[in-house]
């Protein structure tokens, strides 16, 4: 897909500086439209990849319409605002609500503006990626049912060979999901290795309460794989800074389903998809999809549960601050028979080189 980016100003010198900086740098088609309406006739036919708005020639009111309505042609879009001496409470009301992914300044930094946009593009082509392979898997998940009925048919002699085959789909399938589970964190850049680190906790947990290795690498692989779910959340809900609304939190809290949904249908070794379903269930039974208690849910699901918490509080999040060890290590121990299971947090808080 060949990229457009679209600069929507009618400044003879805003145009000129973006274009030459874009030329220099990027492989890209840099156009410019005078007005919104000339902007969204171009939109409706080419697919862009970033929309700059020149915010000083437009109130702000105008500029949210008319960036709400380049979301609904296209979600893929990325939306980046260009500013001179805005107030800068006026800039964080338009990123909010116009969920502008980069705000760039008219001080004309060449260096600045070029890694922003190295890194818009990059964000844009990991979205175009999730994308993709997200179609491919689910594809692939549907022809491996397929094939697995048709194998189920064949006769009692052809047992091992079709165990070892199935053995390699799984495999080539952990390769794939494993890509994707990178590609959905490449969405946030915040959340960036949020699965790699949850998953070295989990390991860490496993350790200290004596797991085999063939136990260890199940739980190995659903921790990396917990979030899996998130690839059918839209960006506008699991990247929005402000706080959730409730029907909002409801949609959210779907992803253990998709990811079981994702995973169930692929002929792993180990129990991984009961994992991704059960990691927000609580040990009182108030937790999420279907309310388990006690060892109603998974060993691996209440490990992965204490990790995620531990993550979640210790790595910064657009809503929260980043917090210590031993804040979160006592938040955990408070919530320990509440929300996780007591010996898995009597064991978390007994590891000598917690992360």
């Amino acid at each position: 897909m060949q990229r457009h980016i679209l600069l929507v100003s009618n400044d003879s010198q805003t145009i000129s500086s973006l274009e030459w900086i874009i030329s220099e740098n990027f492989s890209s088609n840099f156009i410019y439209a005078s007005s919104f309406e000339e902007a969204l006739t171009f939109i409706s036919t080419h697919k862009c990849c970033i929309v700059v708005v020149d915010n000083d020639l437009y109130n702000d009111q105008t500029c949210l319409d008319f960036l709400h309505e380049v979301k609904n042609v296209w979600e893929h879009i990325i939306r980046v605002l260009l500013i001179g001496d805005k107030k800068q409470d006026d800039v964080f009301n338009m990123v909010n609500r116009a969920q502008i992914y980069r705000v760039i300044s008219k001080s004309w930094d060449l260096d600045k503006i070029e890694n922003i946009f190295h890194e818009v593009i990059e964000y844009f082509d990991a979205q175009i990626s999730v994308e993709e392979i997200s179609n491919k898997v689910f594809s692939q998940n549907k022809e491996l049912y397929e094939m697995n009925n048709i194998l189920e048919e064949t006769i009692v002699s052809k047992t091992e060979e079709l165990y070892k085959m199935n053995n390699q789909l799984a495999l080539s399938f952990i390769a794939t999901v494993q890509a994707l589970t990178h590609a959905v964190e490449a969405r946030d850049v915040l959340t960036c290795g949020h699965s790699d680190r949850v998953a070295k906790t989990c390991m860490d947990i496993g350790m200290a309460l004596n797991m085999d290795a063939d136990e260890l690498e199940g739980l190995y692989l659903s921790a990396k794989l917990h979030d899996i779910g998130k690839i059918g959340i839209s960006d506008t809900i699991l990247l929005k800074p402000e706080k959730l609304t409730p029907e909002e939190i409801q949609i959210i809290r779907q992803h253990p389903i998709i990811g079981y949904k994702i995973l169930a249908p692929i002929p792993f070794e180990w129990n991984v998809s009961q994992a991704a379903l059960q990691h927000h269930e609580r040990y009182d039974g108030k937790g999420y999809p279907h309310g388990l208690q006690g060892n109603e849910i998974s060993l691996w699901g209440r490990i992965i549960a204490v990790a995620d918490t531990y993550d979640a509080i210790t790595w910064y999040r657009p809503y929260s601050k980043i917090l210590s060890h031993n804040y979160a290590l006592e938040e955990i121990v408070r919530n320990s028979g509440k929300q996780f299971d007591p010996e898995i947090v009597e064991v978390f808080a007994g590891i000598p080189s917690n992360p």
